[in-house]
């Protein structure tokens, strides 16, 4: 369960990653930033790096590189290519976790509808002040920042941090509910991109193990 609401808030950073000119773009309002995304931006595709980090920012581990791309509601796609291959992709309905080096392919529900859930402020429909208390943070680093908590006490994470400069998000920062830190930046982002179902389906090799949960 750690994994796919870490997962989803993969997704959810992906949901971030470019907005829309608004009249938000010119104040340094990053929670008003946010949820004018939330309103306007239904796809995007680019691509991402992503790094376990200690407290005090040390890193931990190799840093991942790969590529991603999303659909509200529910359907998105996570790729990682780089020191490693795994494809992770839902359609709305189930999360597919395809592992090439066990050749397995692990099929869960997708429980991302619910309100409180990282991934609600990509795929839900719900006002996020509902499921999050959203924090305005003091600017660093040259960008503007603000604090999402999930209001559930089950939620799996604590916080994530998104950092703003200018009008798109360059910084995330993860804090997941075994105290551990995820930083990630995002790339070559393009948003409300058209994206066929086929996106988001998966076949996997003749011979792979599968394993629902």
């Amino acid at each position: 369960m750690q994994f796919l609401n870490f997962i989803k808030l993969l997704a959810l950073s992906v949901a971030l990653s470019v907005a829309p000119v608004t009249h938000a773009q010119e104040n340094n309002n990053a929670q008003e930033k946010l949820e004018t995304f939330v309103q306007q931006v239904q796809t995007a595709k680019g691509r991402f790096t992503q790094q376990r980090v200690e407290e005090n920012g040390e890193p931990v581990g190799d840093m991942q590189t790969g590529r991603f791309s999303f659909s509200r509601p529910g359907m998105f796609k996570w790729h990682v290519t780089k020191p490693y291959e795994q494809l992770t992709i839902s359609d709305g309905k189930k999360i597919l976790q395809y592992d090439p080096d066990l050749d397995q392919l692990i099929i869960r529900p997708d429980s991302s509808s619910d309100k409180n859930s990282p991934a609600a402020i990509l795929f839900g429909t719900a006002n996020l002040n509902e499921a999050f208390d959203l924090e305005i943070l003091p600017d660093k680093e040259n960008m503007n920042w603000v604090r999402a908590k999930p209001k559930a006490d089950d939620a799996g994470f604590e916080y994530i941090d998104i950092g703003f400069k200018g009008w798109q998000p360059a910084a995330l920062l993860l804090k997941d509910s075994f105290g551990q830190f995820t930083n990630m930046t995002l790339e070559k982002v393009t948003p409300n991109v058209d994206l066929p179902k086929e996106e988001f389906t998966f076949d996997p090799p003749e011979g792979t193990e599968i394993v629902e949960m």
